[in-house]
């Protein structure tokens, strides 16, 4: 069997990849309009927002006109991990 001929999987050394789930390995990523809104919110209203996210999903609720639970859930998400860095 000639080289180009080897199966794929053989040929491609993954012996030195470290033993990872999904979750441990890749960071959550959000879309730049849930930032941009989060970040723009937190800028306006600092002392409105803290680390707890049932607090700042009420807050999120009140301060702006979010129709979608989906997307307040996210905003609030990104506002309480940005807090928590913001504190750290």
């Amino acid at each position: 069997m000639l080289p180009s001929e080897e199966p794929l999987s053989s040929a491609l050394p993954f012996d030195g990849l470290p033993n990872r789930t999904r979750s441990e390995s890749l960071g959550n990523i959000r879309p730049t309009y849930i930032k941009r809104v989060a970040i723009e919110l937190s800028k306006l209203y600092p002392n409105e927002f803290t680390d707890d996210y049932e607090h700042n999903k009420k807050m999120v609720s009140e301060l702006t006109d979010v129709r979608s639970v989906l997307m307040r859930n996210r905003i609030a998400g990104y506002i309480t991990r940005y807090r928590q860095r913001m504190a750290a």
